[in-house]
């Protein structure tokens, strides 16, 4: 799934690169996250109006139905925590939780921790990962939203991020023009992707997202309009 921001839609593609359907979302929207669910719902986060969307068009229907939710927000990254949905609010610069009912409340009540437009949620199951874009920095928090003290830095602009099958955190690094790996201990492990327009190059990469049971990572490059498909 990507984000056509220009477009206020999300184009689905199938694993052989062939667009598989568009969702269509209203008039004037700029979708900027996006996060799938365990159960294959689709969630959209427009910052433009406010709001989130959920879609089954994995599994049917290619129509966006607009949540109601109790707290409005502005929804500049998202993901999932079984049905449950993490979303920072670029309005209250705080990252906040979503339950089944669509209450919204603060997912960590730390309130030593500061972040400053965070672009990029990932969750491995025991951890939640934020990267504080304007921080240059990447936090980890536990499932219950205690900040555990663990904190990336040396990054240019960190936006998305990432989690593989063996627990590394995929990083993009996005004035750098590539993705930082470490290990769940925060180690640094390598880098890939460099800057550049060529076919093997990025340049302001956006965000991430890896597939692993196929051996794919999924890297929005943005400055050369375009998704580069990575394997390994």
């Amino acid at each position: 799934a990507v984000t056509s921001s220009a477009g206020g839609n999300i184009k689905l593609y199938k694993t052989n690169q062939q667009l598989y359907k568009t969702i269509e979302l209203e008039k004037g929207a700029y979708p900027a996250s996006l996060a799938f669910n365990k159960n294959g719902i689709l969630y959209i986060g427009d910052i433009e109006h406010k709001v989130l969307y959920k879609s089954s068009a994995l599994i049917g229907s290619s129509k966006a139905q607009k949540l109601k939710l109790k707290k409005a927000v502005k929804p500049l990254a998202l993901a999932a925590i079984n049905t449950r949905l993490v979303i920072f609010d670029g309005d209250s610069q705080k990252i906040k939780i979503m339950d089944s009912d669509l209450s919204v409340s603060d997912f960590s009540q730390d309130k030593d921790v500061k972040l400053n437009y965070s672009n990029g949620i990932a969750n491995d199951g025991d951890y939640v990962y934020v990267s504080d874009s304007n921080g240059r920095s990447v936090l980890r928090f536990d499932q219950k939203g205690n900040f555990t003290g663990d904190r990336l830095t040396n990054f240019s602009l960190p936006r998305g991020i990432a989690v593989d099958k063996i627990g590394r955190l995929h990083v993009v690094d996005t004035f750098a023009h590539t993705i930082k790996v470490f290990n769940k201990e925060g180690s640094f492990l390598f880098n890939y992707g460099s800057e550049g327009s060529t076919s093997s190059k990025l340049y302001l990469p956006n965000s991430i997202a890896i597939d692993s049971s196929k051996g794919k990572i999924y890297i929005a490059d943005k400055g050369n309009n375009r998704v580069k498909v990575w394997s390994w």
